[in-house]
């Protein structure tokens, strides 16, 4: 199956400076992260996939067409970091004529509508006028819009932006359902714990250069002397954990968290095994979620500023070229 999206060495220069300089990447089915810091040319990236603006050289492919065509842009659901709305309309209105724009019949907008609304805890306020809601509302009624017309890919700028941890949870629960319904999901976030729990494949960038594309485990494998975090819900209270530290030499730091603790170790599986044993030879009550994004993040940015190159062709491994 051909890639939902192809970025075909692609670059986007302004007055002389690269934004984005000789870009290849292929997204197909499933959930993508774009990872880097601001100016690394993520948003320039995303409004060129949208035809917001074109490319100074190389190709890209929309399901097959070029962006900005109605093809493309019925494929397309799009929600940007800094969201527009009209503020006398009430998000019933707002969905509406975003409907009309996408040809969907008055039958077809009133029932999606419905759904859209109650799909992000906004059917209690389906009437009440724009201007009077909170950041993370807004930011709910402009997720109900990429979904307006059930595209095919959503390409989604900083989305979690706004959102309290339970909104955050409602938003990522709908992305999965989208991923498993079979549709395409380009993600750009700052939340890296967030994305941990959606994204199948990440690309990094720096400076408008791709750093890494791959599986976020294949990349922390191939990433050398890279520590990971891993989080710690305690269900029930445990006196034992005083002992973890000194029981298992390795872990480079224990941190108390409302409702649990976190660990910092080198990646490390075996090591990874062997705390989760001790956990459970103590009788520790517990999940754990292991932060891989974030580490590879903090190996790239924070203590390996000299990567500037992956070499795609071992592995996912990550090294100083």
């Amino acid at each position: 199956m051909a890639p939902a999206v192809r970025i075909k060495s692609v670059s986007k220069q302004y007055t002389g400076n690269y934004a984005l300089n000789g870009i290849d990447i292929d997204i197909s089915q499933g959930s993508f992260g774009l990872i880097g810091p601001n100016g690394a040319g993520k948003t320039t990236l995303i409004k060129l996939l949208c035809g917001l603006l074109r490319p100074t050289s190389g190709t890209i492919s929309i399901m097959g067409h070029r962006p900005g065509s109605p093809e493309a842009n019925a494929s397309i659901g799009y929600l940007s970091e800094n969201q527009g709305y009209y503020e006398f309309n009430t998000p019933q209105q707002y969905l509406r004529y975003f409907g009309e724009l996408y040809g969907l019949s008055r039958s077809e907008m009133d029932a999606r509508i419905a759904e859209l609304l109650k799909m992000v805890n906004l059917h209690k306020n389906a009437r009440d006028p724009i201007s009077t809601f909170s950041r993370g509302m807004r930011q709910r009624v402009g997720i109900a819009r990429a979904m307006i017309h059930d595209p095919d890919i959503y390409i989604l700028d900083e989305p979690l932006s706004g959102l309290d941890p339970i909104g955050r949870k409602e938003f990522l629960r709908i992305l999965t359902d989208l991923k498993e319904a079979g549709r395409t999901i380009l993600l750009s976030s700052h939340e890296l714990k967030d994305m941990d729990t959606i994204c199948d494949e990440i690309c990094i960038l720096r400076q408008g250069i791709k750093i890494a594309q791959g599986n976020p485990n294949t990349l922390i494998a191939g990433a050398k002397g890279a520590h990971e975090t891993l989080s710690f819900n305690l269900h029930s209270p445990s006196d034992v954990l005083a002992r973890l530290q000194q029981d298992i030499p390795g872990i480079i730091s224990f941190t108390e968290i409302p409702g649990g603790f976190q660990l910092t170790i080198a990646h490390d599986p075996p090591l990874e095994r062997k705390i989760l044993r001790w956990l459970l030879v103590n009788k520790v009550d517990f999940s754990v979620q292991k932060h891989v994004i974030d580490s590879l993040y903090s190996y790239v940015f924070e203590e390996q500023q000299a990567v500037e190159v992956v070499d795609e062709h071992k592995d996912g491994e990550m090294e100083v070229l």
